[in-house]
């Protein structure tokens, strides 16, 4: 069953009035000095097969039943080859959106919820994303600060590119930032969460490349906030790598219009 949750008619307007009588709004126009920022999509389209795959999987999906997916055989019917002959049993759509954006980026897990750095089974279906890095690394005369959402694209990414790694709690996490800012390292990957505040690396670079859009807009818009503040010398341009007739355009604009409600909320305060 599938809910949908809108606010009554007149019901914005009426929470922002509660809230007016204990928030403050603080902005920082004209108060911090900070250079422009630009966002772009550098678009990709998934292979024929792969798009077949991510085609069927969306068709297959029944509201009520579900899905049940066997890797190997799915995959087989549209000329892929996978070697995980596991099935995954997708009962919710919520469930499904988390894999065709495993798709989009090119790997799907075996486990139902795996999106993060715990899973490691995983069957890879395409690179089309990390050609794309390549290229953007490749034409780039400043280091890159390198967003991404499964522990697959950070395993594959090293195929066609160089990068290090931030790691959270690593021995080495306070000298590499210091060498990031230094201007030391070319490409530094670094999960979100792990740089969603407090993380000073606006002297390493002025570029951030997305290859996985997060559906949190706090969390994006910390993490571009690392480069995006005070003490930043140059204009910050904000790349998002999508994958054509995919969830990761669904993700772009869901982050417009939640960045819009933000907009809305701090007019309103």
């Amino acid at each position: 069953r599938v809910y949908s949750y809108k606010l009554k008619s007149g019901a914005e307007e009426e929470i922002y009035r509660r809230m007016r009588r204990s928030v403050i709004s603080m902005r920082s126009v004209g108060l911090v000095d900070l250079p422009d920022i630009t966002y772009s999509n550098h678009y990709v389209t998934l292979p024929p097969k792969a798009q077949k795959m991510y085609d069927e999987l969306v068709s297959n999906f029944d509201q009520e039943d579900g899905l049940t997916v066997n890797l190997e055989s799915v995959s087989t019917s549209v000329g892929l080859h996978a070697s995980d002959d596991d099935e995954i049993q997708i009962s919710q759509s919520a469930t499904l959106t988390g894999k065709l954006l495993q798709l989009a980026s090119g790997a799907i897990y075996k486990d139902l919820y795996a999106d993060d750095m715990k899973s490691k089974e995983y069957t890879t279906f395409h690179d089309e994303k990390f050609k794309a890095l390549k290229d953007i690394v490749e034409a780039a005369t400043s280091p890159i600060l390198v967003f991404y959402q499964f522990k697959s694209d950070l395993d594959r990414m090293g195929d066609y590119i160089e990068f290090e790694h931030l790691k959270a709690k690593s021995k080495d996490f306070t000298d590499m930032i210091r060498r990031w800012n230094a201007g030391e390292i070319p490409v530094m990957a670094v999960y979100p969460g792990t740089a969603g505040h407090g993380l000073n690396l606006q002297d390493g670079g002025h570029t951030i490349v997305w290859l996985t859009p997060t559906w949190s807009n706090e969390t994006y818009r910390q993490a571009n906030k690392r480069l995006h503040r005070s003490g930043q010398k140059n204009p910050v341009s904000i790349i998002h790598i999508v994958a054509k007739n995919t969830k990761d355009e669904d993700v772009i604009e869901a982050l417009d219009v939640k960045e819009d409600g933000q907009d809305s909320l701090m007019e309103a305060l």
